[in-house]
């Protein structure tokens, strides 16, 4: 028996090990607490301890719970440290930026311009090699273009003749067709506007496997015509035309000429 109150030391555990021996001492201290209680009413140092250790339940469950607690509590504090740890470095960069204005600039230019090259690098391998265009017999797809050193033109499009020219090159070509890229102005439909074009020639969309979702394409000797048919895509279809189902047969007005619509383009058509 003890002559005195017991006392206890607490203290706050820094180590894994320093926290298992403050939970041993913790047990320890009730157990043996409640032994001197049982033996001061009588009982005998054996009877005492089977008793109080039965009131306490299994040691091993204890030391399991207060060995989850204490992973979750860590992996608190880690998130906690790492959050400050970010908040202090992006406080310290800004202030290492707000002193050096003209290193910082260049450096966020040197970035961007990094940034955007990778993007038109990774849109282009995306697009070619990953999603390549549904046309049939793509390994056999070669395209054509002029390079006119004198003229300090790189890929620039061939001519309607050279086209022409191409095209009866039988011993070389199953089929060929061309476009070019242009812009027109749009009357008639509202407010003029401008508006994007694709020039074609020869069987440009019989090339490609297209079929038309509304009408049908122009025929081959069609494309010699300047002042013809035209094909709308979805997107024209859905926001100029107001999605029209009757929209083929209705005339267009393009820098001045007049245009049928033969047909109309798929939606995965660009």
């Amino acid at each position: 028996m003890t002559n005195g109150p017991r006392r206890r030391v607490f203290r706050i555990p820094f180590s894994r090990r320093a926290l298992w021996n403050d939970v041993d001492t913790e047990l320890q201290f009730h157990i043996e607490g409640r032994i001197e209680e049982l033996m001061s009413k009588g009982l005998s140092r054996g009877e005492a301890e089977r008793r109080a250790r039965e009131r306490f339940g299994n040691l091993e469950r204890i030391e399991s719970e207060v060995e989850t607690i204490d992973r979750a509590t860590r992996r608190r504090q880690s998130l906690r440290e790492r959050g400050a740890a970010v908040v202090f470095d992006v406080r310290y960069a800004l202030r290492g930026m707000g002193r050096r204005p003209l290193y910082t600039t260049i450096v966020i230019l040197t970035l961007a311009l990094g940034i955007g090259a990778n993007t038109a690098i990774f849109s282009l391998v995306n697009a070619v090699l990953m999603h390549p265009v549904p046309t049939p017999a793509l390994d056999q797809l070669v395209v054509i273009e002029e390079d006119l050193l004198p003229l300090n033109l790189l890929g620039a499009e061939l001519s309607p003749g050279e086209v022409l020219d191409l095209a009866k090159r039988k011993d070389l070509f199953v089929a060929t067709a061309a476009h070019a890229h242009g812009s027109a102005n749009l009357t008639g439909q509202g407010e003029p506007q401008r508006v994007s074009t694709l020039r074609t020639m020869g069987n440009y969309f019989g090339l490609f496997g297209v079929r038309p979702y509304l009408g049908h394409f122009y025929r081959a000797e069609d494309s010699a015509d300047p002042a013809s048919a035209v094909v709308a895509s979805y997107g024209f279809w859905q926001q100029v035309l107001g999605a029209d189902p009757r929209a083929v047969g209705r005339s267009l007005e393009l820098n001045g000429y007049k245009y049928e619509i033969a047909g109309v383009l798929p939606a995965d058509v660009q």
